[in-house]
């Protein structure tokens, strides 16, 4: 009896993850999660500071790799892992709307083919 209820437990973890993640993965949330990311690095930094320095440091690819890279590194964690999840999401949304154009180019391909 103990066994079958550990072993129920172990799946239905394994369920409750999936559905988790399977709402995470759906397209409202990354965008959801892409604002929420954005406005809390933009609560964390001086955006005029930022283009100030980077546009000081663009004058050769070289130059803003090593400011890039500076300041990726120099900032605070909370800054580097709030980053990271913008650039993941904003990739996911990306991804999100290729998948859209696509789909919808390929329906009125569709659409015209049957008239």
């Amino acid at each position: 009896m103990e066994f079958e209820t550990k072993v129920r437990n172990k799946v239905m973890r394994k369920v409750y993850a999936l559905y988790i993640f399977r709402t995470l993965m759906k397209p409202r949330v990354r965008f959801i999660g892409l604002a929420v990311f954005a406005f809390i690095i933009t609560a964390s930094v001086s955006l005029k500071d930022i283009f100030a320095n980077t546009l000081s440091a663009a004058s050769s690819f070289e130059r803003f790799f090593n400011y890039a890279a500076d300041a990726l590194v120099t900032t605070e964690v909370g800054v580097q892992v709030a980053l990271l999840f913008l650039a993941v999401l904003a990739i996911l949304a990306l991804r999100d709307v290729c998948v859209f154009c696509i789909t919808a180019s390929v329906s009125l391909v569709r659409k015209e083919a049957h008239r």
